[in-house]
């Protein structure tokens, strides 16, 4: 009986410890009503981009978004202001991104950070052994091809590799 008890309560701690995981410890974002789970991230210093993926079956669902930091690769913790991706501005030293993301079937469809029009965007950048980790909301991303196509994007990814 006392094998029967034991095994019942290694059982249920096993069903507990594994509903408690993180199935997804490089994070998600969410776009156009729809959540994408991180399947890749990963930072160029010689373009200072992050850029993150997810892999989706069918490919229409599939989204990439590649962050690009003004003065380089973040290497300390800091707030970032994102700037229309569009505009081609020289800005003094700071902590500038601006923010494009291909979805779609082949990418086709493309979208920029337009800096909003409800005051300045932030995203919040966090580094853990040199690794980037980005948070933020309401990160307004437009169409490139039609700007009333737009959607607030909201982010919480961290760079495991």
């Amino acid at each position: 009986m006392k094998k029967v008890i034991f095994g019942i309560i290694a059982v249920t701690l096993l069903m507990i410890t594994s509903c408690t995981k993180n199935n997804n410890p490089g994070g998600s974002w969410t776009f156009q009503s729809a959540t994408y789970n991180t399947a890749s991230c990963t930072t160029s210093s010689a373009s200072a981009t992050l850029t993150v993926s997810n892999t989706s079956t069918p490919a229409i669902n599939s989204v990439s978004m590649v962050f690009s930091f003004f003065n380089g690769l973040p290497t300390t913790n800091g707030t970032y202001t994102v700037l229309n991706a569009n505009s081609h501005i020289l800005l003094p030293s700071g902590n500038w991104v601006v923010i494009n993301a291909s979805m779609g079937e082949a990418m086709t469809q493309q979208y920029y950070s337009t800096g909003g029009g409800n005051g300045p965007q932030k995203l919040s950048v966090t580094m853990n052994n040199g690794k980037i980790s980005i948070s933020g909301s309401g990160i307004e991303l437009a169409n490139t091809a039609n700007p009333s196509d737009s959607s607030a994007l909201t982010v919480n990814i961290t760079q495991l590799q």
